[in-house]
């Protein structure tokens, strides 16, 4: 009997164990609980997109709470879910909504969250780009002309915040492209690193656009900009840089030994413009 009673205590012992989080799992739990205190909205950069183009979704996440919280920083275990509207309303789901940081429940990873403190009433914004991660399960918008919206969880319990936006077909103007200064190699051969800059024009507006990455073979050059006239096209990431209603005449591109992308161009007035950007697509102040 004494034997008996002994081996019943362990086996519950062992299974409150089991039952009972670690504290690094329930300093987990305690942090999803508290961002979902948490009030959140997402934005894009834009209501109206061409097909392939790159998107800035934002986040903007306020505690209403009369007292500090510790959250999840925006987007480490965020959910995105991208759907088409239809015309009646309904919506057609695209994707599953993955996980945005796909080992979150990985016990290993818990260690690892990154969380911030946020005082009572203040608010915090983050950004992340479609182009430089993959939000759903593509690394950029839609191809098909329509209406489409993307639902965005801040964790797995809370109510998912929701943003529209339209994707439309464009007409392809002229296009360019540069080598860039840095070189690969690929099982011994030589491959050469190019970047894209075309015109695409809308509703009386020609946009200027830049390739986001860089393309190792002249074959995909094409497949960048036609991405952004052809449903179905072979889908590249790219990004607007400037637009006007007259285009961009007398349009050169050149890229500089520290891959900065030059973009000049005159207007019917004779005024020369020159854009500098660098790899990141960003603007260099005083250039």
């Amino acid at each position: 009997m004494k034997i008996l009673a002994l081996w019943m205590l362990c086996v519950s012992l062992v299974l409150a164990q089991e039952a009972t989080p670690s504290g690094t799992q329930q300093s987990y739990f305690n942090v999803v609980a508290a961002s979902a205190q948490m009030n959140f909205s997402l934005t894009t950069d834009r209501t109206v997109y061409f097909p392939s183009e790159a998107a800035i979704f934002s986040m903007t996440a306020i505690n209403p709470t009369g007292k500090p919280l510790t959250v999840l920083k925006p987007f480490f275990a965020a959910k995105f879910a991208l759907s088409l509207v239809d015309s009646d309303g309904s919506l057609h789901p695209l994707s599953p909504g993955p996980d945005y940081d796909g080992n979150r429940r990985n016990p290993s990873s818990w260690p690892a969250v990154e969380t911030t403190t946020v005082a009572a009433g203040q608010t915090i914004h983050a950004s992340v780009s479609s182009a430089s991660v993959c939000l759903f399960d593509t690394c950029w918008l839609p191809r098909d002309p329509g209406l489409y919206q993307v639902s965005y969880s801040y964790t797995d319990n809370a109510q998912p915040a929701v943003v529209r936006f339209s994707i439309i077909a464009a007409d392809l103007g002229q296009s360019l492209a540069v080598k860039m200064p840095s070189d690969s190699e690929l099982r011994g051969e030589k491959l050469y690193h190019y970047r894209q800059a075309f015109e695409l024009t809308a509703g009386g507006m020609t946009y200027l656009c830049v390739s986001r990455t860089d393309y190792r073979f002249t074959g995909l050059l094409t497949a960048v900009a036609q991405a952004a006239v052809t449903p179905g096209s072979t889908p590249a990431p790219f990004q607007r840089v400037a637009q006007s209603p007259n285009g961009f005449p007398s349009l050169t591109f050149r890229v500089t030994d520290d891959e900065r992308l030059v973009l000049t161009w005159k207007d019917a007035s004779g005024k020369v413009t020159t854009l500098a950007l660098g790899s990141d697509l960003l603007p260099i102040a005083g250039s």
